[in-house]
């Protein structure tokens, strides 16, 4: 089976319950006030769940951004048949070149995709080329660092359970260490306010500080 059919098994099926909780674990973090024009970015986005959790909440401008045009199409697939997510948009792209306006984002998001990103350093500067001034970052690994534990421990359960019907061997490769993470985040423009710890993973949550000038 190939990955993006196995992945959105796994996001539709044991992963489904961690979206909520991820959006509550960003908002209470939100230095900024919710607004009707908040626009927010997935980047590696998958089949768009963590945005429409975000829709319930009141956020109506996402857009999602995936490398793999199945995980696009199958995003947009779900959100015909909702009604209240029809300003969510799908787009093939990656970190290192965010299709995206500059200065157009208030909140880039993104699960279990940064340690697949081929230049660290490039796509935070891209994450921070496209974020508002003030506009904030919410990017890292696991189910979510404020996830109950008993959902938790069903999420793993499960996804372990279906991994192994789908005959899942490859490993993934670790994520970069958070102190090279925060270099980077620095250098790019960008304040490191929180590295919060996720099992064995974390979750870096950074906001936009500065407008670094272009090189000459």
């Amino acid at each position: 089976m190939k990955s993006f059919k196995k992945y959105i098994k796994l996001s539709e099926g044991p992963l489904n319950p961690i979206f909520n909780p991820l959006v509550d674990s960003v908002l209470k973090r939100l230095s900024r006030t919710f607004f009707p024009g908040f626009r927010i970015v997935d980047l590696g986005g998958g089949v768009g769940q963590w945005l429409e959790a975000f829709c319930k909440r009141g956020f109506k401008l996402g857009y999602l951004v995936d490398l793999e045009f199945e995980m696009v199409f199958q995003s947009k697939k779900r959100w015909q048949s909702q009604a209240d997510v029809e300003s969510l948009m799908g787009m093939v792209g990656n970190s290192e070149n965010i299709p995206i306006r500059s200065q157009t984002i208030d909140l880039v998001v993104s699960r279990n995709s940064m340690h697949m990103w081929s230049d660290l350093r490039k796509s935070w500067e891209e994450i921070a080329r496209i974020l508002n001034l003030g506009g904030t970052a919410f990017i890292g690994r696991g189910y979510g660092p404020d996830l109950n534990g008993a959902i938790r421990e069903s999420v793993k359960t499960n996804r372990k359970k279906m991994l192994e019907e789908l005959g899942n061997k490859s490993a993934e490769p670790p994520s970069p260490p958070c102190e090279e993470v925060s270099r980077v985040c620095s250098s790019a423009g960008l304040e490191v306010r929180e590295v919060i710890p996720d099992g064995k993973c974390y979750w870096i949550f950074a906001e936009k500080k500065t407008i670094l000038r272009p090189e000459l």
